[in-house]
């Protein structure tokens, strides 16, 4: 249990979240560190678990799908940014709907311009205009939320 950080929230075994210390990650992900085929299961489950909770604030559902998310949050964010960068069966649409999904939720919960630019960086390297536009429109929100309102306006005019 000394690699792992052991956050108790509840008094339920599915309330409590482990988290990997930033050293160890670093030290886990360097190359042949972890087989491919391992880091490639983490990198789907990921996708999937996102994918699957990626619920926005309107729907009935939010609240127990954003307290999934919220319980990996820090893990999400430690895997997305390595989505896409090797040899991975995960198809370049699939990566932007990901990120979107989980911008999304970031927007609804704790904004995030960091998480909302790297998605639009990745959008705008797909290429598609529908992508591009909603993850323009997911920054401007966000830069709506934290009172950036003139950075807000330039950019859900471009979107």
């Amino acid at each position: 249990m000394a690699l792992l950080l052991v956050d108790n929230q509840g008094s339920t075994p599915e309330s409590t979240i482990l988290s990997v210390l930033p050293v160890v990650q670093s030290f886990m992900f360097a190359k042949n560190r972890i087989p491919n085929s391992v880091r490639q299961h983490i990198k789907d489950a990921c996708c999937r678990y996102v994918f699957e909770h990626g619920y926005r604030y309107y729907d009935p559902e939010f609240k127990k799908h954003s307290e999934a998310l919220a319980a990996e949050d820090t893990n999400i964010q430690s895997i997305l940014p390595t989505l896409g960068s090797d040899d991975s069966p995960i198809s370049s649409e699939r990566l932007v709907e990901v990120h979107l999904r989980f911008t999304w939720y970031r927007r609804d919960t704790s904004p995030s311009v960091d998480v909302a630019q790297r998605t639009l960086d990745l959008a705008k390297s797909s290429g598609s205009d529908r992508y591009i536009a909603e993850a323009l429109c997911a920054l401007g929100r966000v830069y709506y939320q934290v009172s950036k309102y003139e950075l807000a306006e330039q950019i859900l005019l471009e979107a």
